[in-house]
């Protein structure tokens, strides 16, 4: 068996002018099982907005992923935040 290994850069790139952005991850050890999410948004020269985290109890990879950026979204609504643009790897 030959098992093919590739990669490939990735790189965090700021968000437009006039826009803020919110990457979101989330993680479950298990699937399901106990899992946490959290987000960071940053403006367009790199600076934080705000951060959280939160501990979702049992949940799916993806469903602590939804969550996040759910609760990201409302966080922003909260603040009174625009023109976000959400990057997550899900």
């Amino acid at each position: 068996m030959r098992i093919e290994i590739s990669t490939q850069a990735v790189r965090w790139r700021l968000p437009p002018v006039g826009h803020l952005k919110l990457n979101v991850d989330g993680a479950a050890r298990g699937n399901p099982g106990p899992a946490g999410g959290g987000d960071i948004l940053q403006d367009h020269r790199g600076s934080i907005i705000l951060t959280f985290s939160y501990f979702y109890n049992i949940q799916t990879n993806t469903a602590v992923e939804a969550m996040a950026i759910r609760d990201g979204l409302l966080l922003c609504e909260e603040y009174n935040l625009h023109d976000i643009v959400v990057e997550f790897d899900s």
